[in-house]
């Protein structure tokens, strides 16, 4: 395997798959893989860490609330994945706008080839704001990126707290 991380996961098969790897008996095959950690859109992507700032600080700080207030949610429809900036309610009110531009500003800031993803991103209208309770895990943590569909936790959002 090449490129893999600790957290992915995905689905296991056996076929056959007409290729040599199968003529030697290499029959499992992992497909529609993903991880916990990283968002991925419009064949970019963004790891976790790169966004704990936002959700920790820069969007508290500016729009209110506390960081279990917010959370990025990978949602893949159609065979395209799109991100949801999920802004709990208790925030109150925000310009949607301009949670974007300032997503996108941050993941700019980190070097040249996350500029060019978060442009693509923003010609792409691949980020928007979803206003609900962040999604949490069976033991009610709210994770900085959900994944819909991840089976380590519900896809159903939770209130935690005032």
């Amino acid at each position: 395997m090449l490129n893999v991380e600790s957290d992915d996961y995905g689905v296991l098969a056996e076929r056959d798959c007409g290729c040599p790897f199968g003529e030697i008996g290499f029959r499992r095959h992992l497909s529609s893989i993903r991880s916990y950690d990283k968002l991925t859109s419009e064949g970019m992507t963004f790891l976790g860490s790169e966004l704990i700032s936002l959700v920790e600080e820069l969007l508290p700080a500016r729009f209110g609330g506390r960081p279990i207030d917010y959370q990025f949610v990978e949602e893949e429809s159609g065979g395209v994945s799109s991100i949801n900036v999920v802004v709990s309610p208790r925030v109150g009110a925000v310009d949607e706008r301009e949670i974007v531009e300032m997503v996108l500003a941050s993941l700019r800031s980190h070097d040249v080839v996350k500029r060019l993803m978060a442009d693509f991103w923003s010609r792409a209208a691949t980020l928007r704001v979803v206003r609900r309770e962040p999604y949490a895990t069976g033991a009610a943590k709210v994770l900085l990126l959900h994944v819909l569909g991840n089976p380590r936790a519900t896809d159903e959002p939770r209130a935690l707290g005032p």
